[in-house]
């Protein structure tokens, strides 16, 4: 019974690496190499840089590797576009200051507005007949 239980399994695993899954043994390789071509490319490079990098090396992986095992890793390449960080946030709660232009808004003038656009319609009909 002992030899199906997780837990048990889990313990042996701890005890001796060896009898870890292929995939995480794997993955411990692949993480020193990832980790070694990122640090010699300044930080710069992002998955799909490196994965290039790991194939011209020889290692065959596959880039969705590379990804789930820098974004583990909390590795991120270089991005494009804006470099600075907004410092201040307007508060909400502060009073924001009076119109100074004094703007109406007034539904009397929608109504104009509408008013105006069906007599403009009612002359292109009657010129139109």
């Amino acid at each position: 019974m002992h030899g199906r239980d997780p837990y048990f399994r889990q313990r042996a695993r701890q005890g001796d690496p060896t009898r870890r899954p292929a995939r995480s043994r794997r993955d411990d390789e692949l993480r020193a190499a990832i980790q070694r071509v990122w640090d010699d490319n300044q930080h710069v490079y992002g998955p799909r840089k490196v994965w290039k990098q790991l194939r011209c090396e020889g290692h065959r992986v596959a880039r969705c590797t590379v990804e789930r095992l820098m974004r583990d890793m909390g590795l991120k390449g270089a991005t494009r576009g804006r470099a600075w960080v907004v410092t201040t946030r307007a508060d909400a709660a502060a009073d924001r200051p009076a119109d100074l232009v004094d703007r109406r808004f007034d539904c009397h003038r929608e109504r104009q507005r509408q008013a105006f656009q069906s007599q403009r319609h009612q002359v292109v009909e009657s010129a139109m007949s």
